[in-house]
């Protein structure tokens, strides 16, 4: 499952809500997932002057560290580091 975004500088509500209501898209999606024995992961790819806001992309960073992985959030630079077809398939 994938989502990607543009993300501005205006901060605001911006900053507060898109990342909350990211991880609450990621607990929905790995709990249909598990309740029906599929392995999904939940992909985010974020881009723009947004996540240089230091705490929005910490917000970022915590849906990496939840649901054992099966989370990830990436910048359009960041995906040939980042995403493999290990991470896909796993």
């Amino acid at each position: 499952v994938g989502f990607a975004r543009y993300d501005s500088d205006r901060g605001g509500a911006q900053e507060n809500d898109r990342p909350g209501g990211y991880g609450e898209k990621v607990t929905q999606i790995l709990q249909y997932s598990e309740a029906r024995g599929l392995n999904l992961k939940v992909l985010f790819i974020n881009d723009g002057p947004g996540l240089l806001l230091g705490s929005m992309w910490d917000d970022y960073a915590r849906i990496d560290k939840t649901q054992g992985g099966r989370g990830m959030v990436c910048t359009l630079k960041m995906l040939d580091d980042r995403l493999s077809e290990e991470w896909i398939t796993s």
